[in-house]
């Protein structure tokens, strides 16, 4: 009986200890998951692929919204008027991962680019059309789609920046826009984060 006795505690601790590592390797998928969504932008015909950052925001307006939304957020670099936040509000972090914006103009999810380089979405996308189109044509069309010129970029051809929201709404904008019949380029309008050597 105490061979019995010892097995049921051995195959007890056996379980419990199977059961541990289970629930640990499914934690640890769940978070590796969170943490490595990639997601595609077009360099002209050039898939980039980027991952999400989720517990990071950048704040290009300084209106303190981060911090009225997570009490927790701590500012982790700040280069001229762009804030980078470490948030940690639970609910933040899912809509940030779940491609939401967090509901503020000049707000942005943070990415890596395939070298690690931070990059945010302060909102405008760049665009090139076709070379051919006057510039009254140009005009027309970005007014159809919801933008403004913001600028004309004073290279050769039809290059403008145009308006767009902040964060995800100006990288779903610029894919979508990249598929429009007489667009040769459509790409989020980047900011990077310049590191000191």
């Amino acid at each position: 009986m105490g061979i019995e006795i010892r097995k049921l505690r051995l195959m007890k601790n056996t379980n419990t200890y199977s059961l541990f590592l289970l629930v640990a390797f499914l934690f640890w998928q769940t978070a590796l998951t969170a943490q490595e969504q990639s997601y595609s932008w077009f360099d002209g015909e050039n898939e980039q692929k980027i991952t999400l950052l989720p517990e990071l925001l950048a704040e290009f307006n300084q209106s303190g919204s981060i911090g009225s939304r997570d009490g927790q957020a701590r500012m982790v670099s700040q280069m001229g008027a762009v804030r980078i936040y470490k948030i940690s509000d639970p609910e933040l972090i899912k809509a940030n991962t779940n491609g939401k914006s967090p509901g503020s103009q000049g707000i942005s999810p943070v990415f890596a680019s395939g070298t690690g380089e931070k990059m945010a979405l302060p909102g405008g996308i760049l665009v090139a059309l076709q070379s051919d189109w006057s510039a009254g044509k140009c005009e027309s069309w970005i007014n159809a789609h919801g933008s403004l010129v913001l600028q004309k970029l004073p290279i050769s051809g039809n290059y403008y920046l145009i308006s767009s929201g902040s964060g995800w709404a100006s990288l779903e904008q610029a894919n979508q826009l990249r598929n429009e019949s007489g667009v040769l380029v459509a790409m989020p309008n980047w900011w990077k984060a310049v590191q000191a050597r």
